[in-house]
């Protein structure tokens, strides 16, 4: 699923762009994403679970889906399709409680208990920087979608996002030395 939201992204990035000369393209370009949109309402989105699926296949004519806990699918999915759908869709407080759960499966903290980052799957002992960049954008646009209603849950979001930046410290190299 996380390919499936880089191709909504990208199908998106695309539309805007044609969009003004192409709209003939512009069409097609919508109609793909909301395919895309039917197939996370449909099949992406374990809703037992409150969490988007690593992916699936179909086995004679039935969809099966994977089982392996991805963090990126949820942060992706967050980014990607953003926390006002997902919350639109799935139900207020979605994207917030998939990130809840990607902090108790994934999350990377020091040993204070401060969250510094998220790793690949379920597990506390990998600090992955391209996953936790994307945490980062994440936990930024929740605390956008959330200020309003839910302020305390902006300002943690706000901080878990800072203290992941933070975090990404221990992977810098001064190629000065």
């Amino acid at each position: 699923n996380e390919n499936n939201c880089s191709m909504y992204s990208a199908l998106g990035i695309l539309d805007e762009a044609l969009a003004g000369s192409r709209p003939d393209v512009s069409k097609k370009l919508r109609a793909m994403r909301e395919a895309q949109l039917d197939y996370f309402k449909e099949y992406g989105f374990d809703r037992s679970e409150g969490i988007f699926t690593q992916g699936g296949f179909y086995f004679e004519g039935t969809y099966i889906p994977a089982r392996i806990f991805a963090a990126d699918c949820q942060t992706w999915g967050i980014n990607a399709l953003t926390p006002q759908w997902i919350d639109g869709t799935f139900g207020a407080g979605t994207a917030y409680g998939i990130w809840q759960k990607t902090k108790d499966r994934a999350g990377y903290f020091d040993d204070e208990g401060v969250l510094r980052g998220i790793g690949f799957t379920d597990g506390h002992d990998i600090h992955s920087v391209e996953w936790t960049a994307g945490a980062i954008l994440s936990a930024k646009l929740m605390a956008l979608h959330y200020a309003k209603d839910k302020p305390a849950w902006a300002r943690e979001l706000r901080r878990e996002a800072l203290s992941m930046r933070e975090g990404l410290e221990a992977f810098k190299i001064d190629h000065a030395d």
